[in-house]
Parts: C-alpha cells; sequence; structure tokens
C-alpha cells in the first residue's frame, strides 16, 4: 500500500518520504541488533527529520499530506517545541 502512494507522491516529496524510511530503518535495526538509540540520538534524527520537511516546497508538503496525513505533524509548532525541549 505505501508503494502505491510513494508512486503518487511527485519527485521532491519521494525523495524526502524515502530517506525517511531509510531513517526510520536504521533505527529499527539498531533495535533489532540490541543496540537502542539514545534519546539524544532519537531527538537529533527527529529534528533533522523536520528540518528537511520544512526545507520542502508547498507542493512537495501538500503531496506528502494528501498521500500520508499524518505527515502534518512534521509542521506543528508544538511538536517541534516539544521536541527541542527533550533531553
Amino acid at each position: 500500500m505505501y508503494k502505491t502512494k510513494l508512486a503518487a507522491l511527485g519527485p521532491e516529496a519521494q525523495t524526502f518520504a524515502r530517506d525517511m524510511m531509510k531513517n526510520c530503518l536504521k533505527i529499527r535495526l539498531k533495535y533489532f541488533g540490541g543496540r537502542n538509540p539514545s534519546r539524544a540520538e532519537l531527538k537529533q534524527i527527529a529534528l533533522g527529520l523536520v528540518e528537511k520537511y520544512r526545507a520542502l516546497s508547498n507542493d512537495a508538503k501538500e503531496d506528502l499530506k494528501k498521500q500520508f496525513p499524518i505527515s502534518a505533524v512534521l509542521s506543528n509548532e508544538a511538536v517541534l517545541q516539544r521536541l527541542r525541549s527533550l533531553n
């Protein structure tokens, strides 16, 4: 199902989504490999993801919101502030 949604995205949004999935897979592999990422490491990954999302064009953001509605959380200021406040 996600492959169909990914294919429906424009090139910029596709690149972002693929990079995001690669990062998520890296984290998952660390967990399954017995090496849990630290909170600081997870925070940096999440902040990097938000910054990359903010750098996208408005068209790419709309593509992502249409195919992956959960991506709207990446533009939420409250979420960004919460991430920044984590230790």
